[in-house]
Order: C-alpha cells, then structure tokens, then sequence
C-alpha cells in the first residue's frame, strides 16, 4: 500500500462545512470540498456526510467506475488503523503511478 497521510475520524470531523469538506469512503479520506458542486447528485447528499464515514451512502448509490476513478484526485489519506471499518470489504486499494493516486481492484 502506498504511504498515505494517516488521519483520525476527529481530524475529519472538523472538516464538516462547504469551505472544507471531507468524507471517509471504505477507510480513505477525501477532500472533497473542490467537488461539490461539480456533484452530478447535487451538493446536498456530500454536505450531509461532510466529516463522517460516508460509505454506506456511496455504495448504496451504485457509483460507476468513472466515478470512483474521479475520486483519485481527492484522496487525502487513510484512516488510522484502530478506525478503520473492519466490516466492510475494501475493494479498492491504493497505489502511486504516474505522480497521481490510482485505484486498483484486490
């Protein structure tokens, strides 16, 4: 796994409101407050999530793969490990190529 910033859900927490956004999808941290209003579902559903484990939400939806492969440039960082939702199934996992964060399926 690549060497990604390591952050608490405190740390995330604090970052709840349009000017800084951030959301927990599958243990990775995103920053994603430069694409909300770029959200083709509109900025409500982000901003309701902002600071939390917004994973259950994301994988309800049914994202397509052009979607999650959007998310690499807002991937921050992982959750510390005693955080991390051991029930789900991490399905992507990080990699660096070509100075950009990647997704590859496990």
């Amino acid at each position: 796994m690549a060497d990604l910033p390591v952050y608490c859900m405190d740390e995330v927490a604090n970052h709840c409101e349009h000017s800084s956004c951030w959301i927990v999808i599958q243990n990775y941290v995103y920053d994603v407050t430069q694409f909300i209003r770029e959200h083709p579902g509109g900025e409500d559903i982000i901003l309701e999530n902002a600071g939390r484990d917004a994973t259950g939400p994301f994988e309800d939806v049914g994202h397509s793969q052009d979607a999650m492969r959007i998310m690499d440039k807002y991937c921050i960082g992982i959750l510390v490990e005693h955080e991390r939702t051991l029930n789900k199934k991490i399905t992507r996992r990080p990699r660096l190529g070509s100075n950009k964060l990647l997704y590859q399926n496990s």
